[in-house]
């Protein structure tokens, strides 16, 4: 199976879908990564959810847990300051099956470790805008 084909069989969530976030997902929906069909997101507000929903064609709500529950890979794309927030959401529902990938700048793994139940595998990533 080639990596392509492992991660298209997954759901992806990516939590927070602003510049960055919504800068992955697009490319990751773009390339054939991930489809439409697996692809969930979310935003901070339910107007812009809507908008970009519209636009990416994939669910795109405000509910961090609704989103993360049943991923495979979840994508953490918010600010720094908002990263303890969004892990304490998604914390009941992330289970060692899954993967969290943050691209929160200057947010340690060990902080992130600290905020998820144990045996959660944390990565971390540093895509700029020029990634678009």
């Amino acid at each position: 199976m080639t990596d392509k084909q492992s991660l298209s069989s997954k759901r992806v969530a990516v939590l927070g879908a602003g510049k960055i976030g919504g800068i992955l997902l697009e490319a990751l929906l773009a390339r054939g990564l991930v489809s439409q069909k697996q692809a969930r997101a979310t935003v901070q507000h339910a107007e812009r959810a809507r908008g970009l929903s519209v636009q990416l064609r994939v669910p795109v709500g405000t509910d961090n847990a609704g989103a993360a529950r049943d991923a495979g890979v979840i994508i953490i794309c918010v600010k720094p300051p908002i990263v303890r927030q969004v892990l304490e959401e998604i914390a009941p529902v992330v289970t060692p099956r899954q993967l969290v990938v943050s691209v929160a700048a200057s947010v340690p793994i060990a902080y992130m470790e600290k905020l998820l139940p144990p045996g959660i595998p944390v990565v971390r990533a540093m895509p700029n805008t020029p990634c678009m």
